[in-house]
């Protein structure tokens, strides 16, 4: 992507799935390599872009209004925007549906987006050379074309219900006690098998060029091309509410770990696609002895040459809380069997 903030704000726009949720999952490294995220992981992406490029740029958060036709095809493949709305809310997005003529006309959602420090006037930044204003960008809106993909069941002309029954019947069902015995799974393995083969053979005769989006359906982003940037957000903004640098906590989800004499707040985009884990060492130098006296000579090469019992009296262990390989809390000695006290919250 180079320095050109053209071509940034396009290549995410066009290739990074919008998620209708609220609150920062993501951090810039796990939406890249997913290619989607919500609103919040997207503009963080965008920004780390356009920093690693030498462009300032910094979050927006503020209010804007979608048509009901546009929400309804960003959201997701539903019937009506009724629906796209329902699902919006259950993912925690802030919205208000605004009515004219007794029908859902617009949503108004909360929603954060990314303003750059770009030169603008008047290549658009097709050429940034010096900066002159800040730029409302928004590569997390965008359409999509949906595909409903094969009906199976009309290619393979496989009966769900008679299958079902057909199976059952191949053995015992005692519906009084609740046993099932003497099942033939041959049944099942031959109905795969023969729509495995309809469905390939219709594949292969009836498709050209087949892709996997044309199977089993999908949707794909609508791409918009071109050699500068747009010239204003692709909906009516409401009010900009507020500007980050770095995200507030009150926008990220967060998770405390720890134990009772230590916990840390995190955000799950700390935590996300990263190693978490738990492990006890031993508290001192005496209980490391004891725990080496019990283990075999020579090299472990199987459980069995483990003891079978501990003199769990005898030890003391810390446990620790690692993120990646990196130690980030510890707890106090305590000994083996006894209750840990664990904090695992979500914020």
């Amino acid at each position: 992507l180079d320095h050109d903030p053209v071509r940034i704000y396009h290549w995410v726009r066009n290739h990074v799935e919008w998620l209708p949720t609220w609150g920062a999952w993501q951090d810039a490294a796990l939406t890249l390599s997913a290619k989607r995220g919500n609103s919040l992981d997207i503009a963080g992406l965008t920004l780390a872009l356009l920093r690693a490029a030498g462009i300032p740029a910094r979050y927006a958060h503020g209010t804007i209004e979608v048509s009901a036709e546009q929400f309804t095809h960003w959201v997701g493949d539903f019937a009506d925007v009724a629906a796209a709305w329902e699902y919006a809310s259950v993912g925690g997005i802030p919205t208000t549906a605004v009515t004219a003529g007794g029908k859902i006309a617009r949503i108004r959602l909360e929603h954060v987006w990314v303003e750059a420090a770009l030169d603008y006037w008047p290549s658009r930044g097709a050429r940034n050379r010096a900066a002159d204003r800040w730029v409302a960008l928004d590569p997390s809106y965008k359409q999509y074309q949906y595909r409903q993909g094969l009906d199976l069941l009309a290619i393979t002309g496989l009966d769900p219900d008679q299958l079902a029954q057909s199976f059952l019947a191949s053995g015992t069902v005692n519906d009084h006690e609740g046993w099932i015995a003497g099942l033939d799974p041959s049944i099942l393995q031959n109905a795969q098998s023969e729509a495995h083969q309809s469905l390939d053979a219709y594949i292969q005769n009836q498709l050209t060029e087949p892709t996997l989006g044309a199977v089993i359906g999908g949707r794909k982003i609508i791409a918009q091309d071109a050699p500068v940037l747009p010239s204003g957000l692709p909906y009516k903004r409401l009010v900009t509410g507020a500007r980050y640098g770095t995200l507030p906590d009150a926008l990220r989800h967060r998770m405390r770990l720890g134990f009772d004499t230590e916990t840390r707040t995190y955000p799950w985009a700390m935590l996300n696609n990263r190693r978490l884990t738990l492990s006890f060492k031993p508290a001192t130098e005496a209980d490391a002895a004891v725990l080496q006296a019990l283990l075999p000579e020579g090299e472990v090469t199987d459980l069995s040459q483990l003891p079978q019992r501990l003199p769990a009296y005898l030890i003391e262990v810390v446990p620790q809380l690692k993120l990646a390989g990196e130690v980030i809390a510890s707890g106090r000695p305590m000994g083996l069997g006894e209750e840990l006290p664990f904090t695992f919250q979500t914020l």
